[in-house]
């Protein structure tokens, strides 16, 4: 069973994610501190789920953070509302992916299948 990083600290729309994920097979754990998420990931991880809108993740350093101490893993990064300048630094900080959150909760199960 592969495991999903979530960098989610919106409750409600962390379980919906979480409940698709678990659907799908995937192990689940949510990254509260950045200090903390080394530890979280394990040979099975192979994808982050980044909300972009949050003050702590949602920045090139969070982004750059994650891609330098794991190249292998795919990070896919939801907004609200994209915005084309900050989806192309973010995409050169290291995520492979940048969607609207409504097209990310549609599109879990097709999005699991191509990575």
């Amino acid at each position: 069973m592969s495991q999903v990083l979530l960098f989610i600290h919106d409750f409600e729309f962390g379980t919906r994610i979480s409940d698709v994920l678990i659907r799908q097979d995937k192990s689940i754990e949510f990254i509260e501190d950045l200090k903390h998420w080394p530890e979280a990931v394990k040979p099975e991880t192979d994808l982050c789920i980044v909300d972009l809108d949050d003050q702590d993740f949602g920045n090139v350093h969070t982004i750059s953070l994650i891609r330098a101490g794991n190249p292998q893993l795919s990070i896919i990064g939801y907004l609200k509302i994209t915005v084309k300048e900050s989806q192309e630094k973010l995409k050169a900080a290291g995520c492979n992916l940048i969607l609207t959150r409504s097209s990310l909760t549609k599109n879990i199960p097709a999005l699991l299948k191509n990575l």
